[in-house]
């Protein structure tokens, strides 16, 4: 037996010890980080009290990694979904041939909820306004039904070609 044996001895004791503090921690500099404190502890050297930033950085979400992810057999893009817009929930609408006769707000609302997309009619205003600007709706003033007020109902613009 060396001189050596004893020390060397206490080394993997103190290394194992470290190990399973760690255990359950994810693989990083945090993980990294901390057993070295802890193997230095267990060793009697001195911990430093500050610890930099960078070292303990937190630990990436595994939820928050862009995955592509596979559908119909196609690589689905890299990009985050977005949802899409009352516009283009609008112009779906206009394409599929909902606005060939005149609608009014409520008509479209009320559709939009038939569809799941529930939308007040202020959220709507100005996505129609600027589809009427483009050409793609028209709007005409008229009087509301028992009401002794007027609404805009909305067609689809005869210049309008969906494809």
């Amino acid at each position: 037996m060396t001189s050596d044996e004893p020390e060397i001895a206490r080394l993997i004791a103190a290394r194992q010890s470290a190990e399973r503090i760690v255990e359950g921690m994810d693989e990083g500099p945090r993980k990294d980080k901390a057993f070295e404190m802890a193997f230095a502890r267990l060793m009697g050297g001195e911990v430093p009290d500050v610890i930099s930033r960078k070292a303990i950085a937190p630990a990436p979400n595994k939820m928050s990694r862009k995955q592509p992810t596979r559908r119909n057999g196609a690589e689905a893009s890299s990009r985050p979904r977005r949802a899409a817009s009352p516009r283009s929930r609008l112009t779906a609408l206009a394409d599929e041939g909902f606005f060939d006769e005149a609608r009014g707000l409520p008509d479209i609302v009320t559709r939009l909820r038939a569809d799941g997309h529930t939308y007040k009619q202020a959220e709507l205003s100005k996505p129609l306004q600027r589809l009427t600007q483009e050409h793609v709706l028209r709007r005409e003033l008229r009087d509301a039904a028992n009401r002794k007020m007027k609404i805009w109902y909305y067609e689809r613009h005869p210049s309008y070609n969906p494809e």
